[in-house]
């Protein structure tokens, strides 16, 4: 009978071990809560994103999985000033937005049923011959402000630069989210580079990326750029300012093209899911509490075996 017992209490702490054993819970997109109208809700690398890349303001509400958000935000890229060749010569203006801000903000205390509003920044408008605007900010609130990522500068003569050479143009590039661009008082146009978070760049206030924006791989608001005729506009990530296609050929001095406007901003939040159990309180799951229950009844029934033992 002894050894009975005894074997019995070895045989249920095993048990016990097998379901602490247990691969943790799979997660599905259904764990991931409901994406708000007009954001685009996934599921991958047991991380759930939400991301939001039209301009506007939305209201998200924590799903149950949550314990802790990472957001990324992404100010509207600055608008163009250009125009054409003025008073017969073939000077012409051409000045390129900036990019928007890039900014990460770790809410690692958020949990479920909290209510956040999440607003994205369009890209400022270009302008021929007039006024053209700054990119809108970014930005998480919870009744107040949490975290924003500034708008680009519009395009102005602030900033100009040689282009290929060129001397005779008004020509300027727009300065970047991940740094100013190097071009002043007649340098040689440089680029100014963005943030791309899945090579783990520092956003524009210097903090470290995120592992979870890993799969971000995008120059978030690049400094809008100086293009030579003949060329086409090029494709642009979130945040980028407006580019120009200027003619530095003397003397034709063609009239400039631009994008419309900046390039709209971004907005992602990201969490890795976690289970909760609502009748323990904790975030236990079932098979981890089976299994210390089953240990710690074995080991009550191997203890009562050496006790008879004696």
């Amino acid at each position: 009978m002894q050894k009975t017992v005894s074997g019995f209490g070895i045989a249920i702490i095993g048990l016990g071990s097998a379901f602490l054993a247990t691969p943790a819970q799979a997660f599905t997109l259904a764990d991931c809560g409901t994406a708000p109208a007009g954001a685009t809700l996934t599921f991958a690398g047991n991380l759930c994103k939400l991301t939001f890349s039209t301009p506007g303001t939305y209201s998200f509400t924590t799903p149950a999985s949550v314990a802790g958000l990472s957001v990324l935000l992404v100010g509207g890229g600055g608008g163009t000033s250009h125009s054409a060749p003025v008073g017969g010569s073939p000077v012409n203006i051409g000045y390129a937005g900036s990019g928007g801000k890039v900014t990460y903000a770790d809410f690692s205390s958020a949990s479920p049923n909290e209510t956040f509003a999440i607003t994205v920044g369009a890209g400022g408008a270009s302008s021929l011959l007039g006024a053209p605007d700054d990119g809108q900010s970014s930005t998480i609130s919870k009744g107040s402000i949490l975290a924003s990522a500034l708008g680009g500068a519009k395009g102005t003569g602030a900033i100009y630069c040689l282009f290929q050479g060129n001397t005779f143009d008004y020509i300027g590039v727009g300065d970047g989210a991940g740094g100013n661009t190097t071009s002043r008082a007649g340098e040689e146009c440089v680029p100014a580079p963005g943030v791309n978070p899945s090579l783990a760049a520092a956003d524009s206030n210097g903090q470290q990326a995120s592992t979870l924006f890993a799969s971000f791989n995008q120059e978030f608001g690049a400094g809008g750029k100086l293009i030579a005729m003949p060329a086409t506009l090029p494709s642009r990530a979130p945040g980028a300012g407006a580019n120009v296609v200027v003619d530095i050929s003397w003397p034709s001095g063609l009239e400039p093209v631009a994008d419309a406007a900046g390039a709209d901003g971004f907005a992602a939040a990201v969490w890795q899911p976690k289970a909760t159990l609502a009748e323990t309180g904790s975030g236990w799951d079932s098979s981890m509490l089976i299994g210390l229950g089953s240990i710690a009844a074995g080991a009550a029934l191997v203890t009562t075996r050496r006790r008879w033992a004696k």
